[in-house]
């Protein structure tokens, strides 16, 4: 089994589109979700939203990855942990 990250290198364009489209609904909607914390004032006006969105990404990527060397599904939990500390210092409140 692959993880989402290694479809593209299957070499089908419909995979690598579907792959991307993916990570890109990811990044997008955090991207978004920071903007609209910012106009809120419930977020941080020095972060950078689409530079959130790829932060995201990477934890979900490594997320995957973490879990597959390990063999189980709950092996990044910790990870997570450490990902949830640094989300929730871009917030104010």
């Amino acid at each position: 089994t692959a993880l989402v990250s290694e479809l593209p290198s299957i070499g089908s364009d419909a995979v690598s589109e579907a792959v991307n489209a993916h990570f890109d609904r990811i990044a997008t909607a955090t991207a978004g979700l920071i903007e609209r914390a910012q106009q809120a004032q419930k977020a941080r006006r020095d972060l950078y939203p689409e530079k959130c969105g790829e932060y995201v990404v990477g934890v979900v990527g490594g997320l995957q990855t973490i879990n597959r060397r390990a063999g189980r599904i709950n092996a990044a939990e910790d990870f997570v942990k450490i990902a949830l500390v640094e989300v929730r210092r871009w917030s104010v409140v």
